[in-house]
């Protein structure tokens, strides 16, 4: 969690902020091999290295990211989950593309109106006696999917991403929890 005396300045150093995984592992990988793959119903199935997104038109802008489980511990009766107090939010700067700008270039159709992400999350469930091999998925309305707030970002509060918080990408979508970033 973040610490509470963290949060009386503006932005959060990174170091501070906190974290949260949907599987038991961080995801690893190598940033000179790693793809952004955009297809599906596109005229323009793409891919990006990190370096073809570095050299687009980036922004940075500070947002705050808040756990929908923030405060979980505090819950009557107990609910699953990480027992968060109340420090599972941050204000970061984040520096990347606005995710409309990569979408323009895989031209979607006009059927869409969901945009899926899969993330470099992964783990294993049980369920009816099963194993379920899982990815980390979430898909946004069209319309937030391309306003001009929703980026993929590469770096946090002036620095590379670290494994903790999405490296090498991550998305941000503004004033939603942070589960859909």
């Amino acid at each position: 969690e973040t610490p509470l005396t963290a949060l009386d300045t503006w932005i959060t150093p990174s170091q501070l902020f906190y974290v949260r995984n949907h599987f038991s592992d961080i995801p690893s990988g190598e940033a000179s091999t790693w793809r952004l793959n955009v297809d599906g119903e596109v005229e323009n199935p793409i891919d990006f290295g990190l370096e073809e997104l570095r050299l687009m038109d980036s922004r940075v802008t500070a947002v705050t990211l808040e756990c929908a489980g923030n405060s979980r511990s505090f819950l009557t009766p107990h609910t699953e989950g990480i027992p968060f107090r109340h420090g599972a939010i941050g204000t970061a700067e984040w520096t990347g593309v606005p995710l409309r700008d990569i979408l323009s270039r895989a031209r979607l159709k006009h059927n869409v109106s969901e945009i899926l992400f899969v993330g470099a999350e992964s783990g294993e469930e049980k369920e009816d006696g099963k194993t379920l091999k899982l990815r980390y998925e979430r898909a946004l309305p069209l319309e937030k999917a391309l306003d001009p707030s929703t980026i993929i970002t590469y770096e946090m509060n002036g620095a590379p991403l670290d494994p903790n918080h999405g490296y090498p990408l991550r998305l941000i979508v503004p004033g939603w929890y942070a589960m859909a970033s």
